[in-house]
Parts: C-alpha cells; sequence; structure tokens
C-alpha cells in the first residue's frame, strides 16, 4: 500500500502561520484555499489578533502585519458569535480621529483584549472599566475620568496593567495629582509613559520601586529648561525622554508583533 507522506499537523501549523506573518489582512485569505484546516489555524490567530480603526494617519501605510481593518470587523460581526471575537481579538487601536459609530459594537465584543491603543473620548463607554485582561494600555484618563469624579485605578481594568501610557496633554493640577497618587497603587505596573510634562514633579513622591521604566514622550527636542518640571525625575536612573511623536502608530504596531517599540 502507498503511503502518501504527510507532515506532523503541529508542524504544518507553524510552518503556516510563519507564512501568514509576512502578508496583510487582505492577502492571508489566499492561504486558506489550501485546506480547511489552514483557515481553521490562522484565521482565529493571525487575521483577528489585531484591529485597527480607521485613522487618517499615513504610518500604518506599507507596513504588511497581520491585522484587520474596522470595516471587514464590522461585516464579521454579522457571520461570528461574540464569544469568537472575545477569545481571539489581543490587540486594538482605537485612533483619536475614529468613527465614534464604530467603537460601541467593537469594544462590546474585544473584552479579551490585551493590548489597547484608544485616543479618542471614551467617556461613552466606560463598559471598558470591566475590561480585566489588559496589561498594555494608552489611554486618555482625562475623558475617562473628568474633573469631577475621582480618577479610579483600583477597577478591574488596570488589575493587570504592566504597561501604562497617559494620552492627556493638557491636565488641570487637580487631575495630575489625583493620577500619580493611584498610579502608585497599581500592583503589576512596571512600565509608565505620559506625554505633558505636567506630570514630571507629581510623580516622584507616589512611583512605585518595582517600576522599571518612566517614560516622559513629548513632541519638544529640547526638555532642558528650568520650567519643564524634568528635574525632580532627572536623577531616577529609570526616567527616559523620548522627543518627537514620528512613527509613533508604526512603533505601536511594531510592538504587538513581537518587535521592539520605544
Amino acid at each position: 500500500m502507498e503511503i502518501t507522506p504527510a507532515l506532523p499537523p503541529e508542524l504544518e501549523c507553524a510552518i503556516f502561520a510563519y507564512a501568514a506573518l509576512g502578508r496583510s489582512a487582505t492577502e492571508i485569505p489566499v492561504l486558506f484555499l489550501v485546506a480547511r484546516r489552514v483557515k481553521e489555524w490562522i484565521e482565529p490567530f493571525l487575521l483577528y489578533r489585531t484591529v485597527l480603526l480607521p485613522t487618517n494617519s499615513p504610518e500604518f501605510e506599507g507596513d504588511a502585519s497581520p491585522r484587520i481593518s474596522s470595516d471587514i470587523f464590522l461585516d464579521a460581526l454579522a457571520t461570528k458569535p461574540p464569544s469568537f471575537f472575545e477569545s481571539v481579538v489581543r490587540h486594538l487601536f482605537i485612533p483619536q480621529d475614529a468613527h465614534t459609530s464604530n467603537i460601541g459594537p467593537i469594544l462590546t465584543v474585544c473584552r479579551g483584549v490585551t493590548t489597547l491603543f484608544a485616543g479618542c473620548n471614551l467617556r461613552p463607554h466606560r463598559e471598558l472599566l470591566a475590561f480585566n485582561s489588559l496589561e498594555r494600555l494608552s489611554i486618555r484618563l482625562g475623558e475617562l475620568f473628568p474633573d469631577t469624579q475621582p480618577v479610579n485605578l483600583l477597577s478591574p481594568m488596570f488589575a493587570n496593567i504592566t504597561h501604562l501610557e497617559l494620552l492627556d496633554t493638557s491636565p488641570s493640577g487637580r487631575f495630575v495629582n489625583s493620577v500619580c497618587e493611584v498610579v502608585g497603587r497599581i500592583a503589576q505596573l512596571t512600565h509608565l509613559a505620559f506625554n505633558c510634562v505636567e506630570f514630571c514633579a507629581a510623580l516622584p513622591r507616589y512611583i512605585r520601586r518595582s517600576l522599571r521604566c518612566v517614560v516622559l514622550r513629548h513632541r519638544w527636542h529640547d526638555l532642558r529648561t528650568p520650567h519643564d518640571g524634568g528635574a525632580a525625575l532627572g536623577h531616577d536612573a529609570r526616567f527616559v525622554c523620548v522627543a518627537g511623536w514620528a512613527g509613533y502608530e508604526a512603533d505601536w504596531l511594531r510592538g504587538v508583533n513581537g518587535g521592539d517599540d520605544y
């Protein structure tokens, strides 16, 4: 009897997964034509792993990392159960200029995300506070917690956060002090980044010893002026200043795909 050579399923799966990593979301479905099992392997864990909402930024253009656009994702909502997306979507990018009508339906089914960039107004979407799988979060806390409300970083949303980036650009003094105080209570936090110098003076009183890196990401190239507040953190070896914003979106995408980000 003639025996047809066959690779072990685990090796075959790894080969197709590697092949898919170098293709865009529009090219990955071509691999599905090989066999049904290839579709079952690749679709959940590569095609839907990273979801990008539309943005006017050109940063993602030319990048071939596996990810899916919100248009394709919203179409898939009609054919797949919510549990599918909760189990497979791991990285979600919501830009500042995202269409607000898309945010709610996507957040509803993406409760299993571990990496979230939320540059938009999240005030209507407080269901985020119930997310408990987040590990890396970039967010405008002022949109989620207005000045009239206390900043609550002890909700399930922050329970497993290791990397937190504060996108707020013009916070009030009250907000800065409130945020710095509660940031020091996030048990798993190891990396903290922020985009405005107002946090520099208040943070040293609250940052934990377990914090490994504190990053100030700023538009200006020279922050060595007396008024910038940087002196308060200047003697802390964990403090890093990154000047400029070029390539931010591509940097984020590289990070969620296992590469080096800032």
